[in-house]
Formats: structure tokens, sequence, C-alpha cells
């Protein structure tokens, strides 16, 4: 009990909101997984995990990748080792909102991305099925235009290779009766391509006009500095598994 106690305290005192709630996540699969049970984070916070979006105070909800919620083992985990407030499936626990929900309906499971915290692997609902949410509310039944910027941005990042992205699952997901986007995604993505492109030929330029700055003149002592190095499209947090 004394090293949980430990990590609630560490966990809760990460001032990241973001942070905070996947810590709490890596914990709470740690100790399902030793009941047998393999939860998997859906929601609003997947979605700020895999952008890198920081300090968004989402709730951690957690649906079951594998295994069978009883009641009396979520009093036993999220209640007693854990000390959350709450009961069975609501709880509060390291400053963090968690909801766990009985089951994971997903037709692409096997996409789950695995993402490692201090305290455990989390896995993460299935990327291509985020993209796939987004593209059908930017046009159904009105304008998105929040969503149509998700979605957008989500591609970007498999575009750019932060993320492989499975292509045709995505796209056979969007021509389901399920979304029935098909075509409204071969456009999305012909968006976030553009706007792929247009970043990486900003950067290249800003790069060159820097080094360009920085030549030295002629008899001068002062060596050239070095460029900066290209930072990464997220940086939080890292997967440990992209599959």
């Amino acid at each position: 009990m004394g090293k949980i106690e430990d990590s609630l305290t560490a966990i809760q005192a990460i001032e990241d909101s973001t942070e905070r709630a996947m810590a709490l996540g890596g914990l709470i699969s740690t100790l399902f997984k030793m009941r047998g049970i393999v939860p998997v984070m859906v929601g609003r916070l997947a979605y700020d995990c895999y952008v890198g979006d920081i300090n968004t105070g989402r709730d951690l909800v957690l649906g079951t990748f594998n295994g069978v919620h009883q009641p009396r083992v979520l009093q036993e985990v999220l209640g007693e080792q854990l000390q959350g407030e709450g009961m069975i499936w609501n709880w509060y626990i390291a400053a963090v909102a968690v909801e766990i929900r009985p089951d994971f309906v997903s037709t692409q499971k096997d996409l789950c991305r695995d993402f490692q915290t201090d305290y455990g692997i989390i896995k993460l609902m299935p990327l291509e099925e985020l993209i796939a949410e987004r593209v059908l509310a930017s046009y159904y039944p009105r304008p998105n235009d929040t969503a149509r910027s998700e979605a957008k941005r989500l591609m970007a990042m498999g575009l750019a290779n932060v993320y492989d992205i499975k292509w045709p699952v995505l796209q056979e997901m969007c021509n389901s009766n399920a979304y029935r986007v098909g075509e409204q995604l071969a456009e999305l993505r012909g968006e976030a391509k553009q706007d792929v492109d247009e970043a990486l030929s900003d950067a290249q330029s800003r790069v060159l006009e820097e080094s360009t700055d920085t030549i030295p003149l002629p008899g001068s002592e002062n060596p050239v500095p070095s460029l900066p190095s290209e930072e990464n499209a997220s940086t939080f947090p890292d997967p440990a598994v992209d599959s």
C-alpha cells in the first residue's frame, strides 16, 4: 500500500492536468491488469493525448478492452487501494475525475495504441476511430468547424509520420454504414496534406533565413552558430507501441 500511496502523491503533484490524468490511467491500468482486466482510455482525453494538448482538465474515461468489471473489484481497486472518493463507476482520485465504463465497442480494437507512463502502460482508443468520428461530425447533421479542424489535425500527424495511421482501415471505416463519409474523408485528407506541405515549406524558409542571417562577414572571427534542431510536432505523450 505504501508504494501506491507514494504514486498517488506524486501523481496529484503533477501540475499539468492532462499529464496527471494519463499518469493515473497508467496506474489504474496496472492494478486492473493484476485482476485480469485491461482498460482503454476513450473520450475527449484520448484526443488530447494523441495531439499533445496540455492542461485540458478532461475527465479520465476508461472503457473495458478485456475482462469484466465486477462492482466488488471496482470498490477494492478504486475505493480501497487508490483511496478514491465515489462509488462503483464514478470516482475522484488524485485530483482527477474518473469514469469507468463496463464495455468498449469498436470494430478495430486491434488498433488501440499503448502509451507508456511512469506508472504503467495505458491503451488509447484507435486513432482511426477518433478521425472517423470527427469527419462525420464535420459534415452531419450540419457543418462543424471544430470537428473539421480536429479531424485535419489528427490526419496531419499521420501525414507527417508522427503516427502510423492505417489509411485503408480508416477509409473502410468511413465508407461503412456506421459513418458514410468516405468522400468527405478524402476531401479533408487533401486539406490536411496541404496544411502539412505549407508548414514544412514555412519551416524550411525560416531555417534558410536564419542560416543566411548568421553567415559571418569576410574576416570575421565569429563562427556560424549551429541551427536549432527541428522540434517534434508532438512531444506528449510518447507511444510505447504505435501499431
